[in-house]
């Protein structure tokens, strides 16, 4: 019966322990990636999209290395139809 017991309380705490994690997330990175999220996409707003694609694609195409557009401007792929 211990052993129940003891598998019991183990399987509970394995939650406790997602849980806790979870919490940390939600207190910690969760809102700092929302404010750089705002923060980026109202600098492109600002600048304008028109040239922060112009910037993309010089510098891709000066490293030539398509990879590196995609890294440096990856909201590009959801904005272009």
């Amino acid at each position: 019966m211990d052993a129940f017991v003891l598998a019991a309380e183990w399987f509970i705490g394995l939650f406790k322990a997602g849980g806790d994690v979870f919490v940390s997330l939600v207190v910690g990175i969760v809102p700092l990636l929302i404010v750089l999220l705002t923060f980026v996409n109202a600098l492109v707003a600002l600048i304008g999209p028109d040239k922060i694609d112009k910037v993309g694609e010089w510098d891709a195409s000066c490293q030539k290395n398509i990879n590196r557009l995609f890294m440096i401007q990856p909201y590009r792929m959801y904005t272009r139809h």
